[in-house]
């Protein structure tokens, strides 16, 4: 019986160790980032965007959810005026309300090779561009007008390697906007995250990979593959803190209420920005995870199913320090600007005062 006990103890050791303490195997093979750049907002606008479409000298490619930005639109029109060929992927959130289709329009009377995005995927979400196909843009803002309401990160980087497959997700894009088709190229690299194809599993795996703390910005979330996840490190002693936003855009209240009140039952430190939003207390449109303060995801992807599993979306995966810190930074200013979760969803709400 003792050499029984010996073996089950044995095996439930091994088992709880190999859900706790191995790292996926692309969280050790990530790229070190080139000549990384953080933009935050609301501290910065758009100018670092403005001033890379401004330094082009021969493509630029835009795959974004959504424009209301004349300034973004006037940068992308003045490339295309002085010979740099700039093609744009647009959801069709783009066109459906007039201040943004007239953006899109006039985008595409200046010569700018603009597409509604493919209807094979459920929204084409993703937040990104690449310059002269050496300096990629990642990020979680919209070219929106309110980015002094917004807290948003996004990087620019010059790895190779990652630009490599962004470009060839970006003209595999084009197609599938031209065919109402959904093909994605092979992917490889360990630092992106893709939707719909490998961020689910992607993210899961960063989170389970964490041994002491977790700190979360994020708009949306639902998806359950992702909240077992952050329970189960949660249950086994990892600080997780998740800051959202009282008065979502993404979903009903009380919907959003009820996946944060899930988290928060289970150990999960959820806390919410009240509304309406400020430049002093933006509203959470990030989409970041941080593990032991060592790796970083920031992206498009809200961590619900249809971000996860149906959406075109763009994240990056990545280890710098001089960045982390800055984020870190960043956190702890808005976690002491938030409120803990109250009991009861707001009935009504505005979260900006200015629609984007």
């Amino acid at each position: 019986m003792k050499s029984l006990s010996f073996i089950l103890t044995t095996v439930l050791v091994i088992s709880a160790w190999s859900q706790t303490s191995v790292a996926p195997s692309f969280l050790n093979q990530l790229e070190t980032l080139q000549n990384a750049e953080l933009v935050t907002t609301p501290e910065q606008d758009h100018q670092p965007l403005l001033d890379a479409f401004a330094a082009a000298k021969a493509t630029i490619y835009v795959g974004i959810f959504g424009i209301s930005s004349s300034k973004i639109a006037d940068g992308l029109s003045a490339a295309q005026k002085r010979g740099v060929k700039v093609t744009v992927i647009c959801d069709s959130y783009c066109t459906n309300n007039p201040k943004r289709a007239e953006i899109f329009n006039r985008l595409k009377t200046d010569g700018v090779e603009i597409y509604t995005a493919t209807t094979g995927f459920s929204i084409s979400h993703w937040k990104m561009f690449v310059v002269d196909e050496n300096k990629a843009f990642i990020s979680t803002m919209n070219f929106i007008v309110r980015t002094n309401q917004m807290r948003d990160v996004g990087i620019f980087l010059t790895n190779e390697n990652i630009i490599k497959e962004i470009v060839a997700v970006f003209k595999s894009d084009v197609e599938n906007a031209k065919n109402q088709t959904s093909n994605t190229p092979t992917l490889s690299n360990p630092n992106l995250v893709w939707s719909p194809n490998n961020s689910e599993e992607k993210l899961v795996q960063l989170i389970r990979s964490a041994q002491k703390t977790i700190d979360i910005w994020i708009e949306n979330i639902g998806n359950q593959n992702i909240h077992s996840a952050l329970k189960d490190v949660a249950a086994r002693g990892v600080k997780v803190r998740l800051l959202t936003s009282e008065c979502g855009m993404g979903m009903p209240p009380a919907s959003a209420f009820k996946n944060l009140q899930e988290l928060a039952n289970e150990g999960i430190k959820v806390q919410v920005m009240p509304f309406p939003a400020t430049a002093d207390v933006p509203y959470i449109h990030a989409k970041t995870i941080n593990v032991d303060d060592s790796v970083q995801f920031l992206g498009s992807e809200n961590f619900s199913y249809n971000s996860l599993v149906k959406a075109r979306e763009l994240g990056i995966i990545f280890r710098d320090k001089e960045i982390q810190s800055r984020l870190d930074t960043l956190f702890e200013k808005d976690w002491a600007g938030s409120i803990a979760l109250p009991e009861k969803a707001p009935d009504t709400c505005s979260p900006l005062s200015v629609a984007i």
